[in-house]
């Protein structure tokens, strides 16, 4: 069968009678971005345009329930966030289950949930954070790795004082200091540290930079460096983060190192939330509305 006779057989299993989905049909090939292989057999679609096509017509009837399967993962950004107004808009009228390993998406789209492994429930709960932090413990062995080009190496990395291989927890909005000993292989005109934090769902969620808004320089020898970085304020979500750091020879220069998860740690923090970051800021409320511009 092509795209548009599945269009018309799945809205009549949803009961839409004819005329309905004749309504509903350009808007739902829209939305799909089917296009010109609407009328081709479905047999030769793609996984993401079957399952697009799918969302397309069920999402345009309204239901009292939709029950819905990594269809987030399917798709350009621009899909995805069609996808998610889409639900936004059916939420007052419709119950959503959502089914996803995407715990950004989660955080985004649920108001409660529920971590089964193995068809077995761990835990269920509107406290949506605590949820996907127990997901996400399920993987926390610290598997870093390490590319060297020639005898470039970084030894005894501490955070807080404590051995990196430690797992090392801080309070949410905590100071975080992170050593390191670094030995170059060879004299660089510009050798340069850098060091980016990445969050549980492997995402970068803070690089941090020098006083100078710049990677941090480190002296042009062989000898062996050791450095010490403060963070005097660490504003970041709760839950499990790691530390990646690279050496290069200029920004855009050649990597002589470049370890990912060389250190892990956890953020016990009061504030959860499906962002990576967070930043204080002054709030004025009045209780007379301003208009602002005038």
């Amino acid at each position: 069968m092509t795209g548009r006779e599945n269009v018309y057989l799945n809205g009549a299993i949803l009961g839409l009678h004819k005329h309905e989905i004749d309504a509903q049909f350009d808007e739902i090939v829209d939305f799909a971005e089917i296009g010109e292989f609407i009328d081709a057999p479905v047999a030769t679609y793609s996984s993401g345009m079957r399952v697009r096509l799918g969302f397309a017509v069920a999402t345009s009837v309204s239901p009292s329930l939709l029950l819905i399967d990594e269809v987030l993962a399917v798709g350009d950004m621009g899909f995805r966030m069609k996808c998610l107004n889409r639900l936004a808009s059916i939420m007052d009228t419709s119950a959503i289950i959502f089914v996803s390993h995407s715990m950004p998406d989660v955080m985004r789209v649920c108001d409660q949930i529920m971590h089964l492994q193995n068809g077995v429930m761990r835990c269920l709960s509107h406290d949506c954070a605590s949820v996907v932090s127990d997901y996400y413990s399920v993987f926390e062995g610290n598997t870093g790795s390490t590319f060297q080009e020639g005898a470039t190496t970084v030894t005894d990395v501490m955070l807080n004082g404590r051995c990196g291989s430690e797992f090392v927890e801080i309070a949410g909005f905590g100071p975080l200091e992170i050593g390191m000993c670094i030995t170059l292989g060879k004299i660089l005109k510009t050798p340069m540290l850098r060091i980016v934090l990445w969050n549980q769902a492997g995402l970068p969620v803070l690089e941090v930079l020098d006083e100078n808004h710049g990677h941090f320089s480190l002296q042009k020898t062989t000898d062996p460096q050791y450095v010490t970085v403060k963070l005097a304020r660490l504003a970041l979500n709760a839950g499990r983060h790691t530390v990646n750091i690279a050496i290069s020879d200029g920004i855009d220069g050649e990597i002589l190192y470049r370890g990912e998860n060389v250190a892990a740690f956890g953020v016990k923090a009061s504030l959860a939330s499906w962002a990576g970051y967070f930043s204080p800021a002054f709030c004025d409320i009045q209780t007379k509305a301003k208009c602002y511009g005038k």
